[in-house]
């Protein structure tokens, strides 16, 4: 559903940053680690759900690669699916009103905030890291938390 304006971010990002349009395993790999383990570190139902919403851009962000160097392989598909599956279990763990609507709301959200890291002073440093604008802001979740009413199982609560 939002593979267009993940793809629009993805061109921007590479236009401004010269960042890889190319599909990186590595790369791909540890970035969602990251969103995943800051889901599970997070305290707000916010935090969570931005957690959850970067995990699925970063899903789609990887089918909105124009150069694909492994996606032939099995370990690209492979790697996908796993990703898609613990996303997917983080977001079995929200509770509101309408989840749904909650993480294409939180989505919206996220590519509207990313968008913003393309201003004065975006660039990509020697380690290769996307550094943001100082006109970047955070997304709002507050809203849609409050809204829809969301909360979080903990992990731990759930194998009890």
């Amino acid at each position: 559903m939002f593979l267009n304006a993940i793809r629009l971010w993805n061109e921007k990002a590479h236009q401004m940053t010269g960042m890889s349009l190319a599909y990186n395993y590595e790369r791909e790999n540890k970035l969602f680690l990251e969103e995943y383990c800051e889901f599970v570190e997070w305290k707000t139902a916010e935090d969570k759900l931005d957690a959850i919403a970067d995990m699925f851009f970063l899903l789609e962000w990887m089918l909105s690669k124009d150069e694909w160097e492994d996606y032939e392989s099995a370990e690209f598909h492979k790697q996908y699916r796993k990703h898609e599956s613990m996303a997917i279990d983080c977001l079995a763990l929200m509770d509101s009103v309408d989840n749904d609507m909650v993480i294409d709301l939180a989505l919206m959200e996220v590519i509207k905030a990313n968008n913003t890291r393309f201003g004065e002073g975006c660039y990509k440093n020697k380690d290769g890291k996307f550094i943001k604008s100082p006109e970047h802001r955070p997304p709002d979740l507050e809203w849609i938390v409050e809204l829809y009413n969301v909360s979080f199982t903990t992990l731990w609560q759930e194998s009890l």
